[in-house]
């Protein structure tokens, strides 16, 4: 017997091939009740079977420049559906350029500078060429920047070095790189030329250069406006790993002209917040031009692929004005580091994550579109971003926010277990920061709560002109525990929006096929605060039974069966 059920747009997301592999994702069929995997063919031969949550697949050990024939069908108990078909072509490869070979020859012992010979590898390459950083080695090196057109196959570990100078550029190429000048800076042979113009909680601004560089930006550029890519068609590839310095790298003091250079760039920023124990503005202001783990900056068909990225000074991988990002099957270690986010797309779109693993020191993703009235200004929404088959063992959540003044549309999370976190799903803005948050779709996911509310950090800066907007968002298929990871405690309240008193902020919400706690917190209440329009459809506790609706000044209705 068939079943009818067959799956629904099979594609290859943005960039996601390799010279030696194809990934494919695709949607569940409408009626996937009894769906109990997926059954993957190259070129008509069975290759892999996965499970019923797991709607992607990459094809490993292919050969370069070949075209491949992927088909997918929907195991429904002995019954198999028709295939969907999409052919995909595996990308060419140019030379190898392994960097502990002639002329490289990095030392990867750990202790050894490779920045020098790792570079120069990256500068040799031509089209198609790839950086090989082998197994079996451990390579120390400062920031590194790539080139379009090049993949960088990190087999081995590349560890950050915890040196400040290790990231500077040679004297006559930080101008270039850094936007121009800055007023009130003095450039000499000596000083430090450590900054780049690049973006940090939703400021342009001169920060650090990150390990990995990918892209850059200008200083004069209206990114809202500019429709060109500063660096194009990069891969991040391998089973190895991409670590930073910890805490060592971020709090390398920050002395001369590149504090001079950032403290005259946030000079008509307003008010500084601290953080937690910092004495000081000034302080909280250095923290701030800390590099990422890696930054696609202006960057489109980009790929990064099963490599480890962790101990980031800040934000791991973080996506600035970009297009066509893709993260497959990336594991995000930064627990304990401050400020320590996973996965960072900002002012970008067509960006996808799937199969990845977090365990972060802060928001596992975090969707940004600058701040007030920066991002206003800019207006360059983040949109169309998909979230598949993706697990949390740690970490604040899968936020949307708080810079999000651009605006962020078009989201779409499926089949992800954000569990051991603070927030869960958390959808969140400052009454400063204007935009809005629509069109976000989450399906089929296990989530420690969900909080759609406001915040009072990071609000420095001149209030937009209207309130942030919520709507249009839904939740099907959802497990919502009412736990929080950071207190280990079971709450009794998973689901908490609340808008603003002065405006029609919250809005067109809807819960559908929801259950509410577990077996440890039975009771439920669902929390509502200046929102209209939600709406809750078969919402249940565990027991089964509805739970308590606490609304004030909130328009809602209920729907059971």
């Amino acid at each position: 017997m068939q079943s009818k059920n067959i799956p629904l747009n099979l594609e290859v997301p943005p960039s996601a091939v390799t010279y030696s592999s194809i990934a494919v994702i695709w949607d569940k069929p409408k009626n996937r009740e009894n769906i109990t995997g997926y059954r993957v063919y190259i070129n008509g031969a069975f290759t892999a079977q996965t499970a019923e949550n797991e709607t992607f697949y990459t094809a490993e050990g292919l050969s370069p420049d070949t075209e491949y024939t992927v088909s997918v069908t929907a195991v429904e108990s002995e019954a198999e559906s028709e295939a969907v078909t999409i052919t995909a072509k595996t990308a060419p490869s140019g030379a190898v350029r392994d960097v502990t070979k002639p002329p490289y020859n990095a030392a990867g012992d750990g202790i050894t500078l490779d920045t020098a010979a790792i570079q120069t590898a990256i500068d040799d390459c031509n089209d198609n060429d790839v950086v090989l950083i082998p197994a079996g080695y451990t390579f120390l090196t400062g920031a590194l920047d790539l080139k379009s057109n090049m993949t960088l196959e990190v087999n081995g570990t590349l560890v950050s070095s915890t040196n400040a100078a290790d990231f500077e550029r040679a004297y006559g190429e930080s101008e270039k790189y850094t936007g121009g000048k800055c007023e009130g800076a003095v450039y000499t042979e000596e000083a430090p030329k450590r900054l780049v113009w690049s973006r940090m909680e939703g400021w342009e601004m001169y920060c650090y250069r990150s390990l990995i560089n990918i892209g850059s930006l200008d200083r004069e550029t209206d990114y809202g406006k500019y429709t060109g890519y500063s660096c194009e068609n990069v891969k991040i590839c391998g089973t190895g790993a991409i670590t930073g310095g910890s805490a060592t790298a971020e709090c390398q003091s920050i002395a001369g002209d590149t504090t001079l250079l950032a403290i005259n760039e946030m000079a008509n920023t307003g008010v500084f917040y601290d953080f937690e124990g910092s004495p000081t503005s000034a302080d909280y202001l250095k923290s701030r031009i800390r590099g990422r783990l890696i930054t696609v900056a202006n960057g489109k068909n980009i790929y990064i692929k099963g490599v480890t990225l962790e101990n980031s000074p800040s934000w791991t991988l973080h996506m600035i004005y970009s297009k066509d990002v893709t993260t497959n099957g990336v594991t995000f270690n930064t627990s304990a580091i401050r400020n320590g986010d996973g996965w960072d797309p900002d002012s970008s779109e067509n960006c996808a994550l799937f199969g990845c693993a977090f365990n972060t020191g802060d928001d596992c993703v975090a969707i940004k579109s600058g701040k007030n009235p920066e991002g206003n200004i800019i207006n360059r929404p983040t949109k169309n971003i998909r979230i598949i088959g993706c697990k949390s063992r740690g970490g604040l959540g899968l936020a949307i926010g708080s810079e999000m003044s651009g605006g962020v549309e078009g989201v779409y999370v499926r089949d992800c277990v954000m569990s051991n976190t603070r927030y869960g799903i958390e959808l969140k803005a400052s009454r400063e920061r204007g935009g809005y948050i629509r069109d976000a779709h989450f399906e089929d996911c296990t989530v420690d709560r969900v909080l759609i509310h406001s915040v009072d950090y990071n609000s420095d800066g001149v209030a937009a002109e209207e309130l942030p907007v919520f709507s249009d968002i839904s939740f099907e298929n959802v497990n919502i525990l009412g736990y929080c990871g950071y207190t280990d405690e079971w709450l009794d309240t998973a689901v908490q929006a609340e808008g603003f008193a002065d405006g029609d902020c919250v809005k067109n919400i809807s819960f559908k096929n929801v259950t509410v706690g577990t077996e440890k917190n039975i009771e439920q209440t669902i929390s509502m605060e200046h929102c209209r329009g939600m709406t809750f459809e078969n919402v249940r506790q565990s027991n089964g039974e509805e739970p308590t609706y606490s609304a004030s000044n909130a328009k809602y209705s209920i729907k059971t069966y």
